[in-house]
């Protein structure tokens, strides 16, 4: 079964993922390799490893819209996919479980790419120079959201995230200066560093009950954002984790809370407020 990640904007659509990392759930043995198909598409200057089970580089010069990957493979080298301004589709089979660094890198038409539902963990510069991504729905079997998967996505407006995620990674959400809201899910554990900075739309943040960690700079800079509720399981707020965000005049702090870092809520109305009422945790080094 596979999951797509769809990427909606009223014409042209701009999709510029990164690496990709999974497992196949109850996975047996690999499928064999399609060798008639893969030598169709060597043919047509696309290159294989060895082995054939890694699809190192598309031709970019190829003009089909369209392009499905051979059975067999299960993973998509870095750069793979790299200015391939023709695509609009990408179909990857279930057995697929890593995909490169920037592997869709100036893919200036690229609108869905069809990914294994059981992949786990997403990480490294998804939204690079991604500035037309509006939505997207990342796979139902991801577990941790790693480092600025959707960074610079100026477009996005809202993102689904799977139930199961327990991480947020570094800049996962950096600079999605149209992000309005994100709904967290309920297995969230660790918001790490600048996850969501930048994201001067954001208005309201709920943090999940079993959420234990809001990172350095997590919501830095989040100018819009008036209201967070915060866990009764979270144990510590980063250093500089709401710092600027100048519309934020009161929180409610847990008795979870063993530590508040320095800068936490610099240039927040409600820094005063913090450092009177949570001065035993607030740590004063800014």
């Amino acid at each position: 079964m596979k999951m797509k990640l769809k990427i909606l904007r009223s014409c042209s659509v701009f999709l510029c993922a990164a690496v990709l990392l999974g497992a196949m759930t109850g996975c047996g043995k690999k499928a064999p390799v399609n060798k008639e198909r893969v030598a169709v598409d060597e043919s047509k200057g696309i290159h294989f490893s060895e082995d054939k089970r890694k699809l190192e580089a598309y031709n970019p010069k190829i003009e089909a819209k369209e392009y499905t990957a051979p059975t067999g493979i299960t993973a998509v080298g870095e750069r793979a996919f790299e200015k391939c301004g023709s695509l609009t589709n990408v179909a990857l089979p279930g057995g697929v479980t890593a995909i490169g660094e920037r592997a869709f890198r100036e893919c200036t038409r690229l609108a869905t790419i069809a990914l294994p539902a059981s992949i786990e963990t997403m990480v490294l510069y998804a939204g690079e120079q991604s500035s037309t991504v509006s939505s997207a729905t990342v796979p139902t079997g991801l577990t941790a959201l790693g480092k600025g998967v959707f960074k610079d996505c100026k477009k996005l407006t809202g993102v689904t995230l799977p139930a199961g995620v327990r991480t947020i990674g570094y800049q996962a959400f950096y600079n999605c200066e149209s992000l309005t809201s994100v709904t967290l899910p309920a297995e969230l554990k660790v918001i790490e560093d600048s996850a969501f900075e930048e994201c001067e739309n954001l208005t309201t943040v709920t943090i999940p009950e079993r959420t234990e960690k809001i990172g350095a700079d997590a919501f830095k800079k989040c100018r819009r954002l008036t209201n967070v509720n915060f866990s009764a399981t979270l144990t510590a707020i980063g250093p500089g984790a709401f710092e600027g965000c100048r519309n934020l005049t009161r929180v409610r702090i847990p008795k979870s809370v063993r530590s508040i870092g320095a800068r936490a809520f610099k240039g927040c109305p409600c820094e005063k407020q913090v450092k009177n009422d949570y001065k035993e945790l607030y740590n004063y080094g800014d």
